[in-house]
């Protein structure tokens, strides 16, 4: 048997996959530790859920999940469920987008007529005098 406290938590997700997957495959006896529930349930076949080092809940994989005791349906509430439509670079939110720190900055400076440079006085940002 081995004994694994959080062995995929540092990883990339698609690493992560590979190395439960690897694991999965071999057939090994784990002791898996892991916050993450959606990797321990997709790994386990029995689960037992602790708190602070004290023994909450233990129930088959399934069982668990689908009808989980009072401690582990407050955990499943907290996990985070990203919606399978939530923005991402691949996916951008439509509608307005706001514009970058640097082009609002140039904007600024065109419209007062400054330079950018500072002691020139036409720089909305004020202007640094050595002293």
């Amino acid at each position: 048997m081995i004994v694994e406290s959080e062995p995929v938590s540092a990883l990339d997700v698609s690493v992560q996959a590979q190395v439960v997957n690897l694991q999965r495959e071999l057939g090994l006896a784990v002791l898996f530790i892991a916050p993450d529930l959606a990797v321990v349930r997709y790994i386990s076949d029995r689960v037992a859920v602790m708190d602070l080092g004290r023994l909450m809940e233990v129930a088959p994989n399934d069982s668990l999940y689908e009808r989980p005791p009072p401690y582990t349906m407050a955990l499943l509430s907290a996990a985070p469920n990203p919606a399978p439509d939530a923005p991402s670079p691949m996916n951008p939110l439509s509608g307005l987008r706001l514009p970058h720190p640097l082009s609002v900055r140039a904007t600024r400076l065109r419209e007062a007529g400054g330079t950018g440079v500072a002691g020139s006085g036409a720089c909305p940002f004020g202007s640094v005098h050595p002293g």
